[in-house]
């Protein structure tokens, strides 16, 4: 029996993707069944069409709701435990329930996460917060499944599919980037879609999938060669001030009295370092009179240094008793 995916038939005629037979030779049981249930789905129309939810939503310009659809029915398979077979233990964070499912087969978490769902406005700090809590749990992995875009391109919405794209860059896949480089562990992070759902057609494709895998090691190889660069361009004697994400937020007040503390010393000069989208080698940051950030946004360099030269403009300022400031 054949149930087919309705969001792999939109905008065409109902009918032919009714439950029917694969065969005709399957037995009296399924033809049967899937008379019921193609039976039950038209009843459902019936039903539906005029209730006063669907009048309502008429009335305000949108789709009723006025069919259910069964769909992906199937026997439970049994999958091998993913930690016996691989020898690894892990979460999956998500709101659908077949992602839900395949992760349970294979013996791993599945936490429920308050306020996830499969669509645009999602939990995707709460999704974050339970995926990197399960690591600091000791979990060897994590995987935060976002269904946003997938739902944005069956809908033939562009502008959507870029917001929740938008939203996997800096609401989940940043800030698990920046957390993690925090905690100073070697780590591997893997970006991947599991189908590509195209736009033209509003349904899923079998292409290949591109993907990118971030591995702090590697990082921290090309940080330290850089990080021995910076150390022997600095003058010698300059006060080294990291800018890093995982320095102080101070306020414009708290420069100026850190400059005038140096300047008042006659200790030299000041050497400000800002880091790259990866962070500054730990060498660096040790040799750092002072670390501090300017949130856990990223900017590009050219806009940091300017950012920067203002924030150095306006404590000399301060430090002058010269009303820029306010």
């Amino acid at each position: 029996m054949r149930l087919t995916e309705p969001h792999n038939v939109l905008e065409q005629p109902v009918e032919p993707h009714l439950p029917h037979l694969l065969r005709e030779t399957d037995d009296a049981a399924a033809r049967k069944m899937a008379e019921d249930i193609k039976a039950l789905m038209l009843r459902s129309y019936e039903v539906l069409k005029d209730h006063p939810i669907n009048q309502k939503r008429v009335a305000e310009g949108k789709l009723p709701a006025n069919m259910i659809w069964p769909w992906g029915a199937a026997t439970a398979m049994e999958l091998p435990s993913f930690k016996e077979k691989y020898g690894h233990w892990g979460t999956v964070v998500s709101a659908v329930p077949l992602v839900w499912g395949i992760a349970g087969l294979a013996g791993l978490k599945t936490p429920h996460v308050e306020g996830a769902n499969g669509d645009l406005d999602t939990n995707y700090e709460g999704k974050v917060a339970c995926a990197l809590q399960a690591l600091a749990d000791g979990d060897d992995f994590a995987a935060v499944h976002i269904e946003a875009p997938d739902e944005m391109a069956h809908a033939g919405n562009l502008g959507r599919k870029l917001e929740a794209i938008q939203n996997v860059e800096y609401r989940v896949v940043g800030p698990i980037l920046d957390e993690l480089t925090m905690r100073g562990e070697d780590f591997r992070l893997l970006v991947l879609s599991d189908h590509p759902t195209l736009l033209t057609t509003r349904t899923h494709d079998g292409a290949p999938v591109p993907y990118a895998i971030y591995d702090s090691r590697t990082v921290k190889k090309a940080l330290e060669k850089e990080g021995k660069a910076i150390l022997g361009n600095v003058r010698k004697g300059a006060a080294i001030v990291a800018m890093c994400i995982e320095g102080k937020q101070i306020s414009s007040e708290e420069l100026a009295q850190f400059l005038a503390d140096r300047a008042g010393s006659g200790a030299g000069d000041v050497a400000f370092v800002i880091g790259s989208s990866h962070g500054l080698a730990d060498e660096v940051k040790r040799a750092a009179a002072l670390k501090f950030s300017m949130g856990r946004i990223t900017m590009p360099h050219q806009l940091a240094r300017l950012v920067l030269t203002e924030q150095i403009y306006r404590a000399c300022t301060i430090n002058a008793g010269m009303k820029y400031h306010k």
